[in-house]
């Protein structure tokens, strides 16, 4: 792995895309791989609503990630995220293979 966890949550913390109105604003605090799972600590709200913190834990793909330039991997985390963000409201039970837990 040519890249630390520390590198890769500063790298994910760009969105992706042009901002615009409707663009959440996200702040990943943590990022870590336990072995099972990438857990990701975040803020995360919408334009017209106050943030939240998250956590979310992903199936793990630190074995993926670290073949991977940082970039890549930064790209492939942030989407993730941003996916769960847009997609939160249609799942009840919460986003397949994304365990959340709201944590203020």
């Amino acid at each position: 792995m040519g890249w630390t966890f520390d590198e890769l949550r500063a790298a994910v913390q760009r969105p992706l895309g042009d901002p615009g109105p409707s663009r959440p604003v996200i702040v990943v605090n943590d990022l870590r791989d336990d072995g099972v799972h990438l857990v990701v600590d975040l803020e995360a709200g919408g334009a017209e609503e106050r943030s939240r913190r998250w956590e979310l834990a992903f199936p793990s793909v630190e074995g993926d990630l670290t073949r991977m330039p940082l970039d890549h991997a930064a790209l492939i985390v942030r989407a993730n995220i941003e996916e769960w963000w847009d997609t939160r409201g249609q799942y009840p039970e919460g986003m397949p293979c994304v365990a959340q837990k709201r944590l203020g």
